[in-house]
């Protein structure tokens, strides 16, 4: 269903159409954001009887010029799908789920594992470690509002064992347009509660573009400011408050940069050398990402380049040349494992 007409559909008649009096107040809970419902409920565009939607393409990870890759790119033999559950996430039907024994990750699209096949995500390489279930809550291109809202959803609701949680970026926010109260239409279908909310992206989406002209931001939004290391802050208070003791893990995903953008100097990013890249790899990652110097991507050896796009990258590059290299991507297998074993090591 396109996004323009979440309106008219069958669950439209319970959301909220007045503000002003206590009485909506009263009806608001907490729900579930995640990957299908930012704009309608996930049980909208699903048959009644279905669970699960399975797609072959997420976010990024749909380019059409995979063809360009060369031979010995892994993904053309690899293939990803994304399962969702009824809820939105990469994960199992949550009335399976024994949340007792069971944690939660949660972050953005590194935690999706967009680009990932599922055993190679951030929450499948930490679960192997624990020989314990890490539920997948990772919602693709989110902010740390939505992180903070399905931690403490899941907190009230399910009381899992652990709580894992990869940061996002602090610019990210998310804007609330509206509530739906839920409840049981004419067909006597039964809609969940939900939050209608837009996933704000500063640099990829602007103030002024059509798609957000009818939310009137500022351009002070779409900067960093200390709204939003705010916001960051007193969620980051919470969530080490309510996680069960000796059972948490955190790390930020602006910290790794290497392979992912330029490294940025007030970054505070492990050393080159300290960190688990090959040997034959150190040179082509120093000097077409860390710190690039024009390098050619074809004077690097086969060996470096296999590492490249096959480990360091994840499926969704945005662009494959020749000359050049691949130019971005999610993180690959291999800063997935080295996350992993970030998160594993801050445990408290």
């Amino acid at each position: 269903m396109a996004n323009d007409d979440w309106r008219i559909g069958p669950w439209s008649e319970f959301i909220i159409k007045d503000y002003d009096y206590s009485s909506s107040v009263d009806e608001l809970g907490l729900a579930w954001m995640s990957n299908l419902n930012s704009e309608v409920p996930a049980n909208a565009t699903m048959h009644p009887k279905e669970t699960r939607r399975i797609q072959t393409e997420m976010g990024t990870d749909t380019r059409p010029q995979y063809d360009r890759f060369p031979d010995w790119w892994r993904y053309h033999n690899d293939q990803i799908s994304y399962d969702f559950n009824l809820h939105g996430f990469r994960a199992p039907d949550f009335d399976t789920v024994d949340w007792e024994n069971s944690w939660i990750i949660l972050g953005c699209s590194h935690v999706l594992g967009i680009g990932n096949p599922v055993d190679e995500t951030l929450g499948s390489y930490i679960q192997q470690h624990l020989n314990e279930p890490v539920i997948n809550l990772g919602v693709a291109g989110c902010s740390n509002d939505i992180i903070f809202n399905n931690f403490v959803y899941a907190m009230t609701n399910h009381k899992p064992k652990g709580v894992i949680v990869f940061w996002t970026y602090p610019s990210r926010f998310t804007h609330i347009t509206d509530y739906n109260t839920g409840g049981v239409d004419e067909r006597e279908e039964t809609w969940h509660p939900y939050w209608l909310h837009r996933h704000i992206l500063p640099g990829t989406d602007e103030p002024w573009s059509k798609e957000l002209r009818d939310f009137k931001f500022s351009p002070w939004d779409f900067t960093s400011h200390p709204k939003h290391f705010y916001r960051k802050t007193l969620a980051k208070t919470v969530v080490e408050a309510m996680a069960p003791a000796g059972n948490l893990m955190q790390y930020q995903a602006d910290l790794p940069t290497w392979g992912w953008r330029p490294r940025l100097n007030h970054h505070p990013l492990h050393d080159l050398q300290n960190e688990p890249i090959p040997d034959y790899a150190k040179d082509i990652v120093q000097r077409l990402y860390n710190k690039p110097d024009g390098s050619k991507w074809n004077q690097f050896s086969l060996d470096a380049r296999q590492w490249v796009l096959n480990e360091l990258k994840a499926r969704d590059v945005w662009s494959y040349n020749p000359d050049t290299g691949p130019e971005g991507a999610h993180f690959g297998r291999y800063p997935n494992q080295y996350l992993a074993r970030k998160l594993i090591e801050s445990r408290r």
